[in-house]
């Protein structure tokens, strides 16, 4: 008799004969780039409904589509900024304390934050909503 898993591995992986399963992350990146492709660059609002916490296939998911919306420069700006990171976190292991983050960059960080959080609440207001979901 020939065994084959759908989308779950088993425990132990010897249990079935073979495993047919999505490439979650992949699948996600795909999706992103096509929404960044039929949003043609403009700035849009995205709501992520995501499923329950500790699901490994809606993480995936997500952060394959995230992934696949940023564009080039911003996954540069990414990397760089967890570089930035890396290398404050070993001054800090070396002198004992985190160097301060530039206060131009905290500034954007703080104006950009309180933007999404306004568009944000504007959608829930246009959907007939009147508090942000927890």
């Amino acid at each position: 008799m020939l065994v084959i898993a759908l989308d779950s591995p088993t425990s132990p992986t010897t249990a079935v004969d073979a495993l047919f399963a999505t490439n979650n992350l992949n699948a996600g990146i795909l999706i992103g780039k096509y929404a960044r492709a039929a949003t043609k660059g403009k700035t849009v609002t995205i709501a992520m409904l995501d499923e329950h916490a500790g699901s490994s296939v809606g993480a995936l998911r997500h952060n394959g589509f995230t992934q696949g919306l940023r564009d080039q420069e911003q996954r540069q700006a990414d990397r760089l900024r967890r570089e930035r990171r890396r290398r404050h976190a070993r001054l800090a292991d070396r002198d004992g304390e985190l160097p301060p983050e530039e206060p131009e960059h905290q500034r954007r960080l703080h104006d950009q934050r309180a933007e999404r959080r306004g568009r944000l609440d504007r959608a829930l207001k246009n959907a007939g909503k009147n508090h942000r979901a927890t």
